[in-house]
């Protein structure tokens, strides 16, 4: 295959010979650029449909715990599309029903599992203190006042800066109108 010259002094090739070229790169490489741009098509195409499968099961998943009113509902939501926001919601709701139908044990057994699972999620703190109930509600009083003091002094500490003062950029603080102290 000739090379095309980059001296400027040097005659510019002509359309024949550009598209000699061009036919001559694709008989030797075509294969190889076709695979190439292929392969390149599929792996961007299937990763947008992923996106969008995992969009739609969010959609879908915030739908139906928006309509859910059975624990059986929430248990086949949480199972069904346990990789969505949905679920982890769910699953506390699941929590709840068994504390307000007295089934103490179902529900510390669900808090558990939350907080096993979503060990960073934000409402990890929720399950927590849900657990501090259930045992509370179990006649473990001890524990769950060991746990409800924790829990507070854990929270004092998050709110409050090194001197004790509220730390302003914290998103718990409530600030009232006028100076900054």
């Amino acid at each position: 295959m000739a090379k095309m010259a980059l001296n400027p002094a040097a005659p510019e090739a002509s359309a024949e010979d550009r598209l000699r070229q061009v036919t001559d790169f694709f008989r030797e490489r075509g294969t190889w650029v076709t695979v190439a741009l292929a392969l390149a098509a599929v792996i961007v195409l299937g990763f947008r449909a992923y996106q969008w499968r995992r969009a739609r099961q969010t959609v879908t998943a915030s739908e139906k715990l928006a309509t859910a009113r059975s624990l059986q509902e929430l248990e086949a939501l949480a199972a069904d599309y346990a990789r969505t926001p949905a679920a982890a919601l769910a699953t506390l709701r699941i929590a709840k029903i068994h504390y307000n139908n007295g089934n103490y044990d179902a529900a510390l057994s669900v808090y558990r599992d939350f907080e096993a699972r979503h060990p960073n999620h934000p409402l990890r703190e929720t399950a927590e203190l849900g657990r501090y109930h259930c045992l509370e509600a179990r006649g473990q009083t001890a524990d769950a006042l060991a746990g409800f003091a924790s829990a507070s002094r854990l929270r004092t500490d998050a709110l409050s800066g090194s001197d004790g003062t509220a730390r302003r950029g914290h998103p718990d603080w409530r600030g009232f109108p006028g100076p900054t102290p």
